[in-house]
């Protein structure tokens, strides 16, 4: 009786076996290549006492990063470059992080997006005698470039005809 309900065993598993092998073959080829989710994430700002704390898009289309200074000088961004395949931004900057505390830093022009799309971000800095430094890094997210917003006219701007 043993020996038949084991020969029964290998012919069902040699039957359906090639089937639960090519299924799963399949399954994991097309969840390799199908991304259904942009997730947001930052990665390579390597620094002792620089951290990329969280970034998004506000309502006025400017992508802010939260920056925070774990060092015990200051702390000024001086600029701020974004680039992609199809887009290169520069914005110069003059943010001051007093140690131990976070500030954001902005770039004007992006907006939420279906897509996923991934920026190189560097930020050039000064920390106390030192200026001109930077962190290189990369920011994932669903975040496409928009147009560039359209400055105001200075207060002070006369117009003679």
């Amino acid at each position: 009786m043993s020996q038949r309900l084991g020969q029964s065993a290998i012919e069902y598993v040699t039957t359906y076996g090639w089937m639960l092998v090519a299924v799963s073959v399949a399954a994991g080829t097309t969840y390799s290549f199908v991304d259904v989710s942009c997730r947001q994430s930052s990665s390579g700002f390597y620094s002792e006492s620089i951290n990329v704390e969280n970034f998004g898009v506000t309502e006025n289309d400017t992508l802010v990063i939260s920056v925070n200074n774990d060092d015990y000088n200051d702390l000024e961004i001086t600029g701020l470059n974004l680039s992609s395949e199809n887009s290169q931004r520069f914005r110069n900057a003059s943010t001051e992080i007093d140690p131990g505390n976070t500030s954001a830093v902005g770039l004007p022009g992006y907006q939420l997006s279906e897509g996923c799309y991934e920026y190189d971000v560097t930020m050039i800095y000064d920390r106390g005698p030192l200026e001109d430094q930077s962190i290189s890094g990369t920011l994932r997210a669903p975040i496409s470039t928009g147009p560039l917003p359209v400055p105001d006219a200075p207060s002070n701007l006369s117009v003679t005809v």
